[in-house]
């Protein structure tokens, strides 16, 4: 049943020339017959509405309502501190999973680029859920766009080993959800430590995030993220108000290529098939295609030490 219009409601125009346009009630007529005033961002109060022309909408549009949903849901323990992240997430409804999933995406993104993602821990939960959501929606340009930015992430975190990897040095910083301060404020104004890190600082792997950071992608992201938005917006608006459904099935990705993978030559102690064993080997866990590591191994074949050396450094990152 569609909420009653009411004083202080945010509503949505259904008729004339403003159809879309979207505002709160700041008075009703104390006639029915009379017209509602509502206030529209930017523009004058206008009394120029019946209750059949206005629509109840959600202030903060579909996705954060739905995400607002999704948080009421975050348990509380014995001791005061929400449960882990990766247990309320599991417990979501499907709808729910992609909807935070795109939106904290979207929010770290932009409060402190990829880099911040990673860090914040949202990443190594959401990623896969992030992968599916994105084919869930409409085939556009500026999804597509996004598809090609999250699997350019991809790749460099495949590289690195997704932050865990023996290429990595961990490094500390101060959390930005508590200053540094190891503590939150709770829903009844208590002190609680925050889950985001320890002690006030959270690890990152510095490789990783370096790399992120002069990547660029999180200023490729800036330029298409709110049209990005507002298609995850329309959607979410038709699954809740027009009642459509989505399938859920999970959707085969394909594996991401590594362009130059990462690999130690230390320990093969000046032995050049070691050395061949070790690239060869790396090619393949970077999903370089069967004609591609022949077509390495021949050139390789080519030459002396030194030219499987100079191989080995054109195909791969070598530490």
């Amino acid at each position: 049943m569609a909420e009653k219009v009411a004083e202080g409601k945010f509503v949505e125009v259904k008729v004339s020339a403003m159809k879309g346009k979207k505002g709160k009630v700041v008075a009703i007529g104390k006639n029915p017959a009379l017209p509602i005033a509502v206030e529209f961002e930017g523009s004058e109060t206008q009394w120029d509405y019946l209750e059949s022309e206005l629509k109840v909408v959600p202030e903060d549009g579909y996705h954060q309502l739905i995400m607002d949903g999704a948080y009421d849901k975050w348990q509380k323990q014995g001791d005061g501190r929400s449960e882990a992240m990766e247990d309320w997430f599991e417990r979501l409804t499907d709808l729910e999973k992609d909807a935070v999933a795109i939106g904290k995406f979207n929010q770290q993104v932009c409060n402190g680029g990829f880099a911040q993602w990673v860090g914040n821990g949202y990443m190594e939960v959401q990623f896969k859920r992030l992968q599916q959501a994105l084919l869930r929606l409409p085939e556009c340009e500026v999804v597509g766009t996004v598809k090609e930015i999250l699997g350019k992430f991809e790749e460099i975190a495949e590289r690195n080993e997704w932050g865990a990897g023996s290429y990595s040095e961990t490094e500390y910083e101060d959390c930005c959800e508590c200053g540094g301060s190891g503590y939150i404020e709770g829903d009844n104004g208590e002190e609680i430590s925050c889950d985001n890190c320890d002690d006030g600082q959270y690890e990152y792997e510095d490789e990783l995030c370096e790399e992120l950071q002069s990547a660029g992608l999180d200023d490729e992201y800036y330029e298409v993220n709110e049209e990005f938005l507002k298609v995850c917006e329309a959607q979410f608006k038709s699954i809740v108000e027009d009642g459509n459904d989505l399938d859920y099935a999970p959707k085969k990705v394909a594996p991401i290529r590594i362009e130059k993978p990462k690999v130690k030559l230390s320990g093969t102690d000046g032995n050049v098939f070691a050395i061949i064993g070790t690239v060869m080997n790396a090619l393949k866990k970077a999903n370089w295609t069967q004609a591609e590591r022949d077509a390495v191994m021949e050139d390789m074949k080519k030459g002396d030490y030194n030219h499987v050396l100079q191989v080995a450094m054109k195909v791969c990152e070598v530490n």
